[in-house]
């Protein structure tokens, strides 16, 4: 006796699953792995605060650092030192929590770093391991 698909009715006639294409193992693995992360970058005195929100962290923190946009807020401030960052598996939660962020006073954005970054090192290194 055949095993029979979920939702076929006959072993001769394929379900509605089989006639589609799977979606390759790789895809699917990527789509549950695929995080976005909410950061906060500051210049080498700690003066000035910029979040952001990406879905690639190592890339947007490297377009920061090399300037790739002369006329941006991060290239103007010299913002290229990255003291916070986490991270969402939905990018509608990542911007809702980036806007919060945005809006909390200047204090209560620095008590977010000195918990996860007491000296405000550049974490830059560490997420490119």
């Amino acid at each position: 006796m055949s095993k029979l698909e979920v939702g076929s009715s006959s072993p001769n006639k394929a379900s509605p699953r089989q006639a589609k294409d799977p979606i390759p193992a790789a895809d699917q693995a990527s789509k549950v792995l695929k995080m976005n992360y909410i950061y906060i970058l500051t210049n080498k005195y700690n003066k000035v605060l910029y979040i952001g929100v990406t879905s690639n962290l190592i890339k947007r923190i490297f377009e920061h650092k090399s300037k790739t946009d002369l006329k941006s807020f991060t290239a103007k401030y010299n913002l290229n030192k990255l003291v916070y960052y986490e991270s969402s598996e939905d990018i509608v939660s990542a911007i809702e929590r980036e806007k919060y962020l945005k809006h909390k006073t200047r204090n209560s954005k620095i008590q977010l770093i000195q918990n996860m970054n007491p000296n405000f090192k550049d974490l830059h290194p560490l997420i490119v391991l």
